[in-house]
C-alpha cells in the first residue's frame, strides 16, 4: 500500500509460515543448500552493487539485465530471511552454525537495497524530467510502466499517477498482480486496517529488556531528523538509513519484520529492547503516548 510517500507491506501469516518452513527445512536437511544459499546471496549482492556503480540509471540497453539480476537477488534475499527465522525460532542453538552463516550473509546484503533505491531514484528523476511529470509521481509507476517508458516513451496520464500518489494498493494473488487506486484502494485499505483498539500490543521479542518512555512514530524517511534521543521509536519497518535514529532510541517497535530483519540485527548490536512484527503498532500508537515495552515477553502496554 502506498499513501502520500509512505509504503506499508502486508503479507498473509500462512504464506510466511509456509516459506519459512520450506527454506528452513531445506537448510536443515541439505548441507549443500545450507552452504550454497548464503554464498549465493553474497555473490548476487556483489553483482547488484557492481551494476549500480557501472550504470547511472536504468536504460533500454540494460533494463533486462538488471531486472533478471535483481529478481535473483530478491529470491535469495527472502529465502535467507525465511530460513534463518525458522531455524532460530524452532531449533535455536541446535543449528547455530547455519544460522550464523545466514545472519552474516543477510548483514552483508543490507547494503544492496539502498544502492538500488539510489539507482531507481536517478532513473525516476530522468523519467520525470523527460516525461514532464512531477518527480514524486515517478515513484508510483509499476515496473511494466517504467520499461514501457524506457522503450516507447509511454506514460500513464498525470491524473492517474496523482490518484495513485494519494493512495494505491498493489496486491498479488493467484499468480497475478492487481493495482487499485481511488475508491477501490480506499475500500481495500479499510479492510486491511480494521484494528481492534487495545491498550496492549504484541509482537516478537527480538532483544530482551524493558523500557518505559514516550512514543515517537517515524513513518517517513524525512521524519528521521526529527527523532528525539531517548524516545520509543515506532515504525512500520527499518532500513540502514534509520541507523542514526535507532542508536538513540530507548526501545524499538516495528509493524513488520522477523528475527533477521534490520531492526532486530541493529537492536542486538546496541542492546536496545526491541519488539518486531506487531502488525499494528504504528496505527494504534501515536506521538506522545507513554508506553511500557516488555521485550522479554513481546508486549507493549499503553500507560
Amino acid at each position: 500500500m502506498y499513501q502520500n510517500g509512505q509504503t506499508t507491506a502486508y503479507k498473509g501469516r500462512q504464506d510466511g509460515q509456509l516459506f519459512s518452513r520450506y527454506y528452513g527445512q531445506k537448510v536443515r536437511t541439505s548441507p549443500q543448500f545450507a552452504k550454497a544459499l548464503p554464498g549465493e546471496l553474497i555473490r548476487l549482492s556483489d553483482q547488484v552493487i557492481r551494476f549500480t556503480k557501472q550504470h547511472r540509471k536504468i536504460t533500454k540497453e540494460n533494463y533486462k539485465g538488471f531486472y533478471g539480476l535483481y529478481n535473483q537477488f530478491i529470491a535469495h534475499h527472502m529465502a535467507t530471511y525465511w530460513a534463518a527465522d525458522y531455524l532460530r525460532d524452532k531449533f535455536g542453538k541446535q543449528h547455530n552454525i547455519a544460522i550464523n552463516k545466514l545472519d552474516r550473509a543477510w548483514v552483508y546484503n543490507e547494503k544492496v537495497i539502498p544502492r538500488v533505491e539510489q539507482l531507481l531514484d536517478r532513473t525516476l528523476r530522468w523519467v520525470a524530467n523527460t516525461g514532464k511529470v512531477p518527480a514524486k509521481l515517478g515513484r508510483v509507476l509499476t515496473w511494466d510502466e517504467l520499461t514501457a517508458y524506457i522503450n516507447n516513451g509511454e506514460l500513464p496520464s498525470t491524473k492517474t499517477l496523482r490518484a495513485r500518489n494519494q493512495l494505491a494498493v498493489l496486491s498479488y494473488a493467484n499468480s497475478r498482480y492487481a493495482l487499485a487506486a481511488g475508491q477501490k484502494a480506499r475500500q481495500i485499505m479499510r479492510q486491511l486496517q480494521t484494528i481492534k483498539k487495545t491498550a496492549k500490543i504484541t509482537g516478537t521479542a527480538s532483544v530482551p529488556g524493558r523500557a518505559k518512555g514516550i512514543v515517537q512514530v517515524i513513518s517517513k524517511i524525512a521524519d528521521l531528523k526529527k527523532f528525539k534521543p531517548g524516545r520509543i521509536l515506532v515504525t512500520p519497518m527499518t532500513r540502514p538509513t534509520f541507523n542514526p535514529a535507532l542508536k538513540k532510541a530507548k526501545a524499538i517497535i516495528t509493524d513488520e519484520g522477523g528475527l533477521l530483519c534490520h531492526a532486530a540485527i541493529l537492536a542486538r548490536e546496541f542492546n536496545i529492547p526491541c519488539i518486531i512484527g506487531t502488525k499494528n503498532a504504528t496505527r494504534v500508537l501515536k506521538d506522545g503516548d507513554l508506553v511500557e515495552v516488555d521485550a522479554d515477553k513481546g508486549i507493549v502496554k499503553i500507560l
